[in-house]
């Protein structure tokens, strides 16, 4: 398993999960901005669904990932968009 490192004062106002989940998606924001893909509306985006992110932090309940992602977004720090080609796939994207 990669080593996540959070932001503690994140940790303190939003949560633990909620650090984790944020520093690991910005982690992978900044893949994708170094090999410049996944690039829209001047963002760039990681593909992630709870699951996925279930997959990488066993360790957090999976409705915690549902809920912790919801109150990034609500807070303004992660934002969300869909940028799938298929019209039915719902899968969120995340961005900072």
């Amino acid at each position: 398993m990669e080593q996540i490192d959070f932001d503690p004062k994140i940790a303190e106002e939003y949560g633990l999960q909620e650090a984790v989940i944020l520093a690991l998606i910005q982690k992978e924001v900044a893949a994708a901005r170094m090999v410049n893909i996944n690039l829209y509306g001047g963002r760039y985006w990681v593909r992630k669904s709870w699951m996925d992110l279930y997959a990488q932090l066993p360790f957090i309940r999976k409705y915690r990932i549902k809920e912790a992602l919801q109150k990034l977004v609500e807070a303004g720090l992660l934002v969300e968009g869909y940028y799938n080609e298929d019209p039915f796939d719902r899968t969120k994207w995340y961005s900072i």
